[in-house]
């Protein structure tokens, strides 16, 4: 008799724990949601993707608003966000994985990998890159080196521009570096950049994920990018072409599922090993 009443006590136990647990995640999710719908509500964003994960557990997925104003698109698990400075992260992994294979070195200078740079720019070291403390002028702050000049055309007249520090003096993020890791990534594998991605980070992903720097290109399912005009109080559409240049650094588009798998595969060691992960943070 007292097993009977014990189990059933610890059973009883065991159900108010799995209730309580629950009653706490769906307050939680609630909080959430009124935390994301207020925030959209306040700076009128037209539509967001939002995933929360702890622990290696989605605690909250959901989607809101529009993907196109002008269409009247609403934001699902298809639509797909360009990343934009996020891309970085992809492109960091992408070094380490070089790294990982004994390919390349954190301490490895850029001219071992690229040729007829400027004399200042020879002892920078891939480290130097990732971690923006290169010093090397910025590509995107020179009026006479604007997004739809010729790529090769653009190297010529950054090699031009001053130094902006002595290398690996202090940080200062800068669009340069990642254009540069690009370059080398492309001559260490003999691969596109965009190809070495996907191939390593996205594998056997076939929709979802694809590298464009260009606002204005059609890509199924992309969801639109507004920047609010104050005179005219109404969003406009973001139309401006980066180049392939800067597909490393901000061209990254893809679905929050796809997000959602890379950053698993991260965190479950798939991308890259443990010993690896704590050299790169």
């Amino acid at each position: 008799m007292k097993k009977t009443i014990l189990l059933i006590l610890f059973f009883l136990s065991l159900n108010m724990f799995a209730q309580n647990k629950k009653e706490f995640r769906n307050d939680l999710q609630k909080k959430i949601d009124h935390y994301l719908k207020e925030t959209i509500e306040i700076n009128e964003i037209p539509g967001a993707s939002v995933a929360v994960i702890k622990n290696g557990k989605i605690i909250y997925q959901r989607y809101y608003g529009k993907g196109s104003i002008e269409e009247n698109t609403i934001v699902d698990r298809n639509s797909i966000f360009r990343l934009y400075s996020t891309t970085k992260l992809i492109t960091a992994v992408a070094i380490f994985q070089l790294i990982e294979k004994n390919k390349i070195s954190l301490e490895d200078k850029i001219s071992n990998y690229l040729s007829d740079l400027p004399k200042e720019w020879q002892d920078v070291k891939i480290k130097n890159l990732v971690t923006h403390s290169s010093g090397l002028p910025d590509i995107v702050k020179f009026e006479d080196i604007p997004y739809s000049l010729d790529e090769n055309e653009k190297w010529i007249r950054l090699y031009k521009k001053p130094i902006e520090f002595k290398i690996g003096d202090h940080y200062s993020y800068n669009q340069t570096n990642y254009c540069l890791l690009t370059k080398i990534i492309e001559k260490i594998t003999g691969s596109s950049f965009e190809d070495f991605v996907l191939q390593n980070q996205f594998p056997n992903v076939k929709k979802g994920v694809v590298f464009s720097a260009n606002s204005s290109e059609f890509i199924l399912g992309r969801v639109n990018h507004y920047v609010f005009d104050f005179k005219k109080k109404r969003y406009e559409r973001f139309n401006a072409d980066h180049g392939k240049i800067h597909n490393s650094g901000s061209g990254l588009n893809l679905t929050l599922q796809e997000f959602i798998n890379w950053n698993e595969r991260l965190d479950t060691n798939k991308l890259l090993n443990q010993e690896t992960k704590n050299l790169m943070w």
